[in-house]
């Protein structure tokens, strides 16, 4: 699957921390030219960890993707 990231929004707690950080991502299946989309949480440290690298980035994201992708094909 392509995919590209649409937007990066903060998750805030109860008192207005940020704890993470929610990823959004859309692109088409390669396999069957579907248009999907959806997101993923990463936490605040997960996201320092990654230091703005983003193959780090897609390595966390990857499997939110592959399971986006795997339920539109079942």
């Amino acid at each position: 699957m392509n995919y590209q990231f649409t937007s990066l929004n903060p998750v805030y707690d109860a008192s207005r921390n940020i704890t993470g950080f929610l990823l959004a991502f859309n692109g088409r299946n390669d396999s069957t030219g579907e248009f999907l989309n959806g997101s993923v949480k990463i936490t605040i440290e997960q996201f320092t960890a990654a230091g703005g690298n983003v193959d780090q980035i897609n390595a966390l994201i990857a499997p939110a993707v592959q399971t986006l992708v795997g339920s539109a094909q079942a």
